[in-house]
Protein backbone atom coordinates (compact mmCIF):
# COMPACT_ATOMS: atom_id res chain seq x y z
CA UNK A 1 0.00 0.00 0.00
CA UNK A 2 1.11 3.59 -0.61
CA UNK A 3 -0.79 4.57 2.67
CA UNK A 4 -1.21 1.99 5.23
CA UNK A 5 -2.91 2.80 8.85
CA UNK A 6 -3.35 0.75 11.21
CA UNK A 7 -5.29 1.59 14.36
CA UNK A 8 -4.58 5.42 14.02
CA UNK A 9 -6.51 8.33 12.96
CA UNK A 10 -5.27 9.91 10.11
CA UNK A 11 -7.20 12.52 7.64
CA UNK A 12 -5.26 13.58 4.33
CA UNK A 13 -6.43 17.07 2.73
CA UNK A 14 -6.06 18.88 -0.76
CA UNK A 15 -4.02 15.77 -2.68
CA UNK A 16 -3.56 14.82 -5.49
CA UNK A 17 -2.38 10.94 -6.78
CA UNK A 18 -1.01 10.76 -10.65
CA UNK A 19 -0.46 7.42 -12.43
CA UNK A 20 0.50 5.88 -9.04
CA UNK A 21 0.67 1.99 -8.39
CA UNK A 22 -0.37 0.04 -5.95
CA UNK A 23 -3.36 0.01 -3.64
CA UNK A 24 -3.37 3.63 -2.67
CA UNK A 25 -4.75 3.46 0.90
CA UNK A 26 -5.32 0.18 3.54
CA UNK A 27 -6.59 0.93 6.62
CA UNK A 28 -6.81 -1.59 9.55
CA UNK A 29 -9.29 -0.59 12.74
CA UNK A 30 -8.42 2.86 12.15
CA UNK A 31 -10.65 6.28 11.01
CA UNK A 32 -9.51 7.55 8.15
CA UNK A 33 -10.93 10.78 6.22
CA UNK A 34 -10.29 12.25 2.99
CA UNK A 35 -11.09 15.76 1.69
CA UNK A 36 -10.41 17.06 -1.59
CA UNK A 37 -7.90 14.28 -2.67
CA UNK A 38 -8.19 13.61 -6.24
CA UNK A 39 -6.36 10.37 -7.77
CA UNK A 40 -6.12 9.97 -11.47
CA UNK A 41 -4.49 7.06 -13.56
CA UNK A 42 -3.83 4.65 -10.46
CA UNK A 43 -3.39 1.09 -11.18
CA UNK A 44 -3.89 -1.65 -8.32
CA UNK A 45 -4.62 -5.39 -9.07
CA UNK A 46 -6.84 -5.07 -5.81
CA UNK A 47 -9.21 -2.20 -4.35
CA UNK A 48 -7.99 0.92 -4.79
CA UNK A 49 -8.72 1.81 -1.18
CA UNK A 50 -9.59 -0.64 1.24
CA UNK A 51 -11.36 1.27 4.70
CA UNK A 52 -11.64 -0.98 7.47
CA UNK A 53 -12.84 0.70 10.46
CA UNK A 54 -14.25 3.91 10.30
CA UNK A 55 -14.01 7.67 7.98
CA UNK A 56 -15.27 9.77 5.44
CA UNK A 57 -14.84 10.34 2.13
CA UNK A 58 -15.83 14.69 1.23
CA UNK A 59 -15.34 16.30 -2.08
CA UNK A 60 -13.14 13.72 -3.49
CA UNK A 61 -12.46 12.65 -7.07
CA UNK A 62 -11.81 9.85 -8.74
CA UNK A 63 -11.28 9.75 -12.09
CA UNK A 64 -9.21 6.91 -15.09
CA UNK A 65 -8.05 4.59 -12.37
CA UNK A 66 -8.04 0.87 -12.91
CA UNK A 67 -8.70 -1.61 -10.27
CA UNK A 68 -9.16 -5.35 -8.94
CA UNK A 69 -10.34 -6.36 -5.41
CA UNK A 70 -14.09 -5.56 -4.87
CA UNK A 71 -13.98 -2.01 -5.86
CA UNK A 72 -12.70 1.33 -6.23
CA UNK A 73 -13.79 2.00 -2.46
CA UNK A 74 -13.98 -1.14 -0.62
CA UNK A 75 -15.67 -0.26 2.51
CA UNK A 76 -15.36 -3.43 4.88
CA UNK A 77 -18.28 -5.73 5.94
CA UNK A 78 -18.01 -4.22 9.70
CA UNK A 79 -16.82 -0.48 9.01
CA UNK A 80 -18.67 1.77 10.73
CA UNK A 81 -20.12 5.48 10.74
CA UNK A 82 -18.82 6.23 6.88
CA UNK A 83 -19.46 9.20 5.23
CA UNK A 84 -19.46 9.92 1.14
CA UNK A 85 -20.05 13.35 0.77
CA UNK A 86 -19.66 15.26 -2.61
CA UNK A 87 -17.08 12.83 -4.44
CA UNK A 88 -17.46 11.98 -7.77
CA UNK A 89 -16.31 8.84 -8.82
CA UNK A 90 -16.22 8.42 -13.38
CA UNK A 91 -14.58 6.67 -16.06
CA UNK A 92 -12.92 4.38 -13.87
CA UNK A 93 -12.40 0.38 -14.61
CA UNK A 94 -12.62 -2.53 -12.49
CA UNK A 95 -11.84 -5.51 -13.34
CA UNK A 96 -12.05 -8.37 -11.01
CA UNK A 97 -12.55 -12.28 -10.50
CA UNK A 98 -14.34 -11.17 -7.12
CA UNK A 99 -17.94 -12.29 -7.54
CA UNK A 100 -19.34 -9.06 -5.15
CA UNK A 101 -17.50 -6.24 -7.06
CA UNK A 102 -18.89 -2.60 -7.58
CA UNK A 103 -17.32 0.90 -8.08
CA UNK A 104 -18.53 1.54 -4.39
CA UNK A 105 -18.83 -2.13 -2.69
CA UNK A 106 -20.13 -1.29 1.03
CA UNK A 107 -20.25 -4.67 2.78
CA UNK A 108 -22.39 -4.33 6.32
CA UNK A 109 -21.54 -1.00 7.41
CA UNK A 110 -23.94 0.42 10.15
CA UNK A 111 -24.34 4.20 10.46
CA UNK A 112 -23.07 4.77 6.57
CA UNK A 113 -24.20 8.56 5.11
CA UNK A 114 -24.01 8.75 1.42
CA UNK A 115 -25.32 12.40 -0.12
CA UNK A 116 -24.71 14.54 -3.76
CA UNK A 117 -21.99 12.34 -5.12
CA UNK A 118 -21.85 11.58 -8.51
CA UNK A 119 -20.64 7.62 -10.42
CA UNK A 120 -20.67 7.88 -13.74
CA UNK A 121 -19.55 6.05 -16.72
CA UNK A 122 -17.44 3.56 -14.41
CA UNK A 123 -16.98 0.10 -15.62
CA UNK A 124 -17.12 -3.35 -13.54
CA UNK A 125 -15.61 -6.35 -15.43
CA UNK A 126 -15.39 -9.82 -13.58
CA UNK A 127 -13.30 -12.48 -15.15
CA UNK A 128 -14.91 -15.17 -13.68
CA UNK A 129 -17.04 -17.42 -16.06
CA UNK A 130 -19.63 -18.10 -13.55
CA UNK A 131 -20.19 -13.89 -12.70
CA UNK A 132 -19.31 -12.82 -16.44
CA UNK A 133 -20.64 -9.80 -16.48
CA UNK A 134 -19.98 -5.99 -17.64
CA UNK A 135 -21.88 -3.42 -15.39
CA UNK A 136 -21.57 0.16 -16.21
CA UNK A 137 -23.95 3.27 -15.61
CA UNK A 138 -24.67 6.40 -13.01
CA UNK A 139 -26.06 6.24 -9.87
CA UNK A 140 -27.36 10.44 -8.34
CA UNK A 141 -28.36 10.02 -4.76
CA UNK A 142 -30.51 13.29 -3.66
CA UNK A 143 -29.77 15.24 -0.08
CA UNK A 144 -31.24 14.24 2.10
CA UNK A 145 -32.33 10.74 1.15
CA UNK A 146 -32.93 7.67 3.51
CA UNK A 147 -32.55 4.04 1.89
CA UNK A 148 -33.51 1.69 4.07
CA UNK A 149 -32.17 -2.07 5.14
CA UNK A 150 -32.91 -5.14 1.91
CA UNK A 151 -33.30 -2.11 -0.87
CA UNK A 152 -31.07 -3.27 -3.97
CA UNK A 153 -30.68 -0.58 -6.56
CA UNK A 154 -29.71 -2.03 -10.38
CA UNK A 155 -28.03 0.62 -12.52
CA UNK A 156 -27.00 0.00 -16.34
CA UNK A 157 -27.60 3.57 -17.73
CA UNK A 158 -28.50 6.37 -14.99
CA UNK A 159 -31.35 6.48 -11.82
CA UNK A 160 -31.45 9.69 -9.89
CA UNK A 161 -33.05 9.55 -6.52
CA UNK A 162 -34.24 13.04 -5.61
CA UNK A 163 -33.28 14.99 -2.22
CA UNK A 164 -36.10 14.58 0.44
CA UNK A 165 -36.63 10.77 -0.44
CA UNK A 166 -37.08 8.02 1.49
CA UNK A 167 -37.09 4.63 0.26
CA UNK A 168 -38.60 1.48 2.62
CA UNK A 169 -37.63 -1.53 2.96
CA UNK A 170 -37.49 -4.06 0.70
CA UNK A 171 -37.22 -2.48 -2.99
CA UNK A 172 -35.73 -3.12 -6.07
CA UNK A 173 -34.74 0.10 -8.18
CA UNK A 174 -33.74 -0.90 -11.51
CA UNK A 175 -33.11 1.02 -14.74
CA UNK A 176 -33.43 -2.22 -17.01
CA UNK A 177 -34.85 -5.89 -17.05
CA UNK A 178 -31.62 -7.28 -18.60
CA UNK A 179 -33.75 -8.50 -21.60
CA UNK A 180 -32.75 -8.07 -25.06
CA UNK A 181 -35.28 -6.33 -27.87
CA UNK A 182 -35.52 -8.03 -30.76
CA UNK A 183 -36.00 -5.30 -34.35
CA UNK A 184 -38.41 -7.71 -36.04
CA UNK A 185 -37.42 -6.15 -39.17
CA UNK A 186 -33.79 -6.41 -38.83
CA UNK A 187 -33.06 -8.99 -36.96
CA UNK A 188 -30.99 -6.80 -34.67
CA UNK A 189 -30.63 -7.08 -31.11
CA UNK A 190 -30.70 -3.91 -28.85
CA UNK A 191 -30.50 -4.03 -24.95
CA UNK A 192 -32.75 -2.33 -23.00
Amino acid sequence: SIIKIVNSIVTLKNITFENTKGALINTNDGEFHAEKITVRGHNTASSMITLIGSGSFRNCTFTGNHCGGNGLLYLYTGSKNITLDGNTLSNNTITTDQPNVATVYMGYSPGCTITNNTIQNNKVTTTSEETAKTISGGLMIGCPATITGNTTILCTQNITIGGKCMISWDNLIMDTDWHNDVCAETGNVYPK
